[in-house]
């Protein structure tokens, strides 16, 4: 009794939705404006988000009262610089 391989299926490709929110139009646009455009836009925004965690940071600091470090439970206090 001879038995012939089961088939693979073939695969069937589609098109699919655009991920992160952009539709096609704009990812076209991106991609058709010059490089260097695109790496000026990409510096600013890593500023702006720089700029932004620094001043975030600054707040944190300020609101935190100046207490060094969080509150250590007892029975940990003598075994945390071993």
């Amino acid at each position: 009794m001879e038995t012939s391989r089961k088939r693979a299926r073939k695969v069937v490709k589609y098109q699919r939705g655009v991920q992160g929110g952009l539709s096609a139009a704009e990812v076209k646009a991106k991609k058709s404006e010059a490089p260097d455009a695109r790496k000026l836009k990409r510096d600013q925004a890593i500023r702006a988000a720089k700029e932004k965690a620094k001043k975030d940071a600054a707040a944190r600091k300020k609101h935190s009262g100046g207490k060094k470090g969080g509150s250590v439970p007892k029975n940990m206090k003598g075994k945390m610089n071993r």
